[in-house]
């Protein structure tokens, strides 16, 4: 698949800031960001954390929404890019996704998503997780969403509503041990999900 210029440039400059020996950022201003942030999280493999509301990117509603806003044919072309990632990540033992959602879902909110016969089949293997946060995570009203791997990159969205955040690569040890201890504790009590 080729980039589009659109496409490769935000790409490129995720790419060069995860590259780079020390700490970077770039602000991620649109769901176009997010899948592509999602795309080089998937390419570095690794062990997968995300706290989300209702795992929009891995949604189809979520591309349909990125043809409103940039058009069919960068949706068609980042959805695509994100199925074929999506693939190959699980093609190796080594990697896995853990998901806890903010609030339960129904089983018919998970009938869009991509892959999904590869995503049910993953599911509550070691590879997938889905769980749902206990009362408090349910309750709160301030948790920012946030997904961060063991390659010391995070991606933190400070606007649910219309996926905007940042993305960060090469994070301190120390920021990083903060990060992974507040997944703790929203991770306290989660429990599988359950259809």
């Amino acid at each position: 698949m080729a980039d589009s210029k659109a496409t490769s440039t935000y790409y490129d400059e995720l790419k060069k800031i995860l590259s780079g020996n020390e700490y970077g950022s770039i602000n991620n201003d649109e769901r176009y960001h997010n899948a592509e942030i999602l795309r080089l999280f998937l390419e570095e493999g690794g062990n997968i954390r995300m706290f989300c509301g209702e795992m929009s990117v891995f949604r189809k509603g979520f591309y349909a929404h990125i043809t409103e806003e940039r058009g069919v044919d960068d949706a068609k072309f980042i959805k695509g890019i994100i199925e074929d990632r999506l693939t190959k990540f699980f093609e190796s033992t080594e990697n896995s996704i853990e998901i806890i959602l903010a609030r339960p879902i129904r089983f018919s909110e998970m009938s869009d998503l991509l892959c999904d016969s590869l995503l049910w089949n993953k599911l509550n293997t070691p590879a997938l997780s889905i769980k749902v946060g206990n009362e408090w995570v349910q309750k709160a009203k301030t948790l920012d969403h946030f997904m961060y791997s063991d390659k010391r990159i995070m991606r933190l969205e400070d606007d649910a509503v219309n996926h905007k955040g940042y993305f960060a690569a090469n994070i301190p040890p120390k920021f990083y041990k903060e990060i992974e201890e507040t997944y703790e504790v929203i991770r306290k009590d989660a429990t599988a999900i359950a259809f």
